[in-house]
């Protein structure tokens, strides 16, 4: 199946109203290629990893996580730039 840009902005437009759960894991940190990146690993199962679109970060997935987690593994990470931690160069 291939997902059209259409389909996915009405996803991304249903997963921003929705609250994050309240017992969200704590945020691991992961070294790739000399970068620390943030990432989240919850439940067990067939792992699904979700990747976030432009100008948002692993935390647009958090409406999500609670009902992925029940069946498969989520795993949702910031691409580096994105999401809380700060800059480790000049950009």
């Amino acid at each position: 199946m291939r997902l059209t840009p259409a389909v996915a902005a009405l996803l991304l437009a249903g997963c921003q109203g929705m609250p994050e759960a309240p017992m969200a894991p704590a945020a691991r940190q992961m070294n790739v290629n000399g970068v620390n990146l943030a990432y989240v690993d919850q439940g067990s199962g067939v792992p699904v990893v979700f990747v976030h679109p432009a100008l948002l970060d692993m935390r647009a997935w958090g409406g999500l996580r609670e009902s992925f987690a029940r069946t498969h593994r989520f795993v949702a990470f910031d691409q580096r730039y994105f999401g809380t931690a700060p800059w480790p160069d000049k950009g």
